[in-house]
């Protein structure tokens, strides 16, 4: 999937109401965050898998979920200007969609 530079005004914005960024902090974390673009229905991550990288949600939701004998049980939803990280093994979950 092709990455693109993420228009870190958003990211920024959301750390900004935790902690004050100067510069040299905005540049770097500007200069490390990419976007990746889902499509609905998408699998992130699977279970037993173990994810590298965090995700901040810039449109859209995010559904964490498992399988119980065969059916969805929704256990998650990460929103807008959201920062999470999937991880399978953690959560002991099937997989993780958008």
């Amino acid at each position: 999937m092709p990455l693109e530079k993420m228009p870190t005004n958003k990211l920024i914005e959301y750390i900004s109401k935790f902690i004050q960024l100067n510069k040299e902090e905005i540049q770097a974390i500007s200069s490390q965050i990419h976007i990746r673009n889902y499509k609905s229905g998408d699998i992130l991550l699977r279970e037993g898998d173990v994810s590298k990288v965090s995700y901040f949600s810039l449109k859209g939701c995010v559904r964490m979920y498992y399988l119980f004998d065969g059916e969805d049980k929704t256990t998650f939803f990460y929103t807008e200007n959201c920062f999470y990280i999937l991880n399978a093994k953690f959560y002991n979950k099937d997989s993780f969609k958008s």
